[in-house]
């Protein structure tokens, strides 16, 4: 259950994308399961080329990320093979993809970032890589997206339902072009930056507190691969961060602030059930009478960043980051032949039926 999400998350999605969004001009994928492969780096810290011409001097269009799926459009010769990935079309090499069923046992290594672009409030999710194509939406500095591929300008990202291209200097952390997988983030004690949480049990949850001490009440606690801005220098072992809209403190002994190794992700998928309703509204804060984000229709899929006694901090199926009540959030369902986890580093989310979040388990690290 730790690694073959990927596929069915792109089969449901993007199928709902491709048929709303067709005036777009074919910018949204569906990997036919059976015509498929799957990128598979033997070292997960490397990146696929996807090239223009089958030769290790051509042109990359990207380098991606093991556990990305891509079409086949072509036979193997001489050890290339011509695929697609959404709207690019070029050539990978073959030892490096898995087919057949090998291709939903790949360890994903796909990140995270978030949006950052200091010179304004949000960024443009580009149908291809150019400053001058068709936008496929706004979003907002501080929202998510998962890479699947990287490029010298341009980032392959997925934000809720769209895959599209971002200016990769705009996402935080600043992915690297280069061999490593990311540039640092963040300096521990700097004050500045980002940090992940980062637990060493995965199934523990890191405690965001109103003050720097574990007596303090918590606003929730948080799964392992959430980032985290920091707010302030390591005081006493503990940081402010900020979460979303919430701002608190964290033991730092429990955060990661080097992106050179991505922290895999464990935050929980879940189904929205809400039996007294036909959804649930996202809240900007823990409260009813907080403004809605969105209203999301019960079956839908979010993951879930941290829990509270009565609320969810969650990133919701279109990508918005907010609340929503903890007894009306359900796990995934598991889809025959695949299962449902987390496809930004992958994560179990329970047999159906189980409890979110464990009952709020008491406790939490700091």
């Amino acid at each position: 259950m730790h690694t073959r999400f990927i596929a069915i998350l792109l089969s449901v999605m993007l199928v709902v994308s491709l048929a709303s969004s067709a005036a777009a001009g074919d910018s949204y994928y569906l990997a036919p399961p059976e015509n498929s492969a799957t990128v598979n780096n033997p070292d997960p810290a490397d990146r696929l080329n996807l090239r223009t011409r089958p030769s290790g001097d051509a042109p990359t269009l990207g380098k991606y990320y093991n556990g990305t799926f891509v079409d086949i459009a072509g036979e193997e010769k001489d050890g290339w093979i011509k695929v697609r990935f959404c709207n690019l079309e070029g050539y990978m090499q073959a030892k490096y993809l898995a087919f057949g069923q090998d291709r939903f046992e790949v360890t994903l290594a796909i990140p995270s970032v978030t949006i950052n672009n200091t010179g304004g409030t949000g960024l443009n999710l580009r149908e291809t890589q150019s400053l001058n194509s068709f936008s496929l939406g706004l979003y907002k500095n501080g929202e998510s997206a998962l890479v699947y591929g990287v490029g010298e300008t341009w980032c392959h990202v997925q934000i809720g339902e769209q895959i599209g291209f971002m200016l990769r200097e705009k996402l935080s952390p600043v992915l690297d072009f280069g061999n490593g997988t990311s540039t640092s983030g963040s300096t521990n004690g700097s004050g500045t930056g980002t940090a992940q949480v980062n637990n060493p049990n995965p199934e523990d949850r890191l405690n965001l507190r109103t003050a720097p001490n574990g007596s303090a009440s918590t606003l929730g606690k948080y799964y392992n691969g959430v980032q985290v801005k920091l707010l302030g220098a390591e005081k006493n072992g503990w940081v402010q961060v900020k979460i979303g809209n919430l701002t608190g403190y964290m033991q730092a002994d429990f955060l990661d602030f080097d992106y050179n190794h991505p922290i895999h992700s464990v935050s929980p998928l879940f189904i929205i059930n809400n039996t007294a309703g036909t959804g649930l509204n996202l809240r900007e804060s823990q409260s009813t009478q907080s403004n809605s984000l969105g209203f999301y229709s019960n079956g839908e899929i979010g993951w879930v960043h941290g829990v509270g006694e009565t609320w969810c901090h969650v990133l919701a199926p279109d990508g918005k980051v907010g609340f929503m009540l903890r007894e009306h959030l359900s796990p995934a369902p598991e889809i025959d032949p695949y299962t449902f986890v987390d496809p930004r580093e992958g994560t179990t989310v329970g047999e159906p039926g189980d409890e979110i979040t464990d009952d709020y388990m008491p406790g939490g690290n700091g």
